[in-house]
């Protein structure tokens, strides 16, 4: 009796030229998978305000994107982006040119704005009006200057009851940008950055100035390269993360009728104006004067040697 061959014996073997053919394209499979996704981009072209949501204000609607996303405002006007979209994730924010203003336009909550990277050119401005942008490169080098966010020269970030909050990634500077309002701004620490101009010299002269207005703003960092000044009317709020350290600033601080506090203590340099000092922390460090406050914060004449004009110190430790 003759035996039928099993199937796989009857089935033709493949030839070496589509085994090498099934290699190729495992290959290409798998250097595809590898390649790095690169961001799309979608850039306001409304040359006034409008809804975020309105696909007509955009090159392309973001929303309609696969992540990650690269958002560009770049119109040298002054106009104001409102959003209904509670919660907006981007990789991106650029300023390039303009007086930009995104504003949460509702009575109550806020509009809450996940990026990897903010960057304002120079000259430019972008306000936060009941915004929470929160800036997180987790799963991505801190040192990475792609995930480096800029204040570059003469730029300007106001905050109108908005807050930042770097939970993973570096802010840096270059040249004397402004930041000024009020809420809060948490970053490990806001230091001076290597930048160039457009003809690629170095930015080494200026200095960042973060002023207090319209109410109460509160900066939670390690230490802080700025000029600080505390309108008349506001509070600034310096708190170090771990509340039994000290806050390290590297600027002058000028007081114009305001209160600079701190839950934990500080490290100040120079001290000019009038106001008011309130410590529920231990102690004042100024290095400008070279005094040292501990317990119930010094004396007045102590702070009138550093420079102040009239400082009122309050110690609730």
């Amino acid at each position: 009796m003759r035996m039928k061959p099993p199937l796989s014996a009857s089935m033709p073997r493949p030839g070496r030229g589509s085994q090498l053919l099934a290699c190729a394209i495992w290959l290409v499979m798998m250097l595809v998978g590898a390649l790095p996704v690169h961001a799309q981009t979608a850039i306001w072209t409304k040359s006034g305000s409008g809804l975020w949501s309105d696909p007509l204000n955009w090159s392309s609607p973001p929303w309609l994107m696969d992540s990650p996303r690269d958002i560009v405002f770049n119109i040298a006007n002054s106009y104001t982006v409102d959003s209904a979209l509670s919660l907006v994730d981007i990789r991106s924010l650029r300023v390039q040119a303009g007086d930009v203003r995104l504003r949460w336009p509702e009575s109550g909550g806020n509009w809450h704005i996940t990026v990897q990277q903010l960057d304002i050119n120079p000259n430019a401005t972008l306000r936060l009006r009941d915004v929470e942008m929160v800036i997180d490169a987790t799963g991505h080098s801190q040192y990475d200057p792609i995930y480096t966010s800029w204040l570059r020269d003469e730029s300007r970030l106001f905050l109108e009851n908005a807050g930042l909050n770097l939970i993973m990634g570096r802010l840096r500077y270059a040249g004397s940008p402004l930041i000024e309002g009020h809420g809060y701004i948490w970053a490990n620490d806001i230091h001076k950055g290597r930048s160039f101009d457009d003809t690629g010299s170095y930015l080494d002269d200026g200095w960042l100035t973060i002023r207090s207005s319209g109410g109460n703003l509160e900066i939670k960092t390690y230490s802080l390269d700025a000029d600080l000044i505390v309108a008349n009317g506001t509070r600034l709020m310096l708190n170090h993360p771990a509340a039994s350290a000290r806050v390290e600033v590297g600027g002058v601080v000028t007081l114009e009728g305001g209160e600079l506090s701190t839950n934990s203590g500080l490290i100040l340099g120079d001290l000019v104006g009038n106001g008011i000092l309130r410590s529920s922390g231990s102690f004042y460090d100024f290095i400008g004067g070279g005094i040292q406050a501990a317990g119930s914060l010094g004396t007045l004449s102590d702070i009138l040697a550093v420079g102040a004009d009239r400082v009122e110190l309050i110690s609730t430790s």
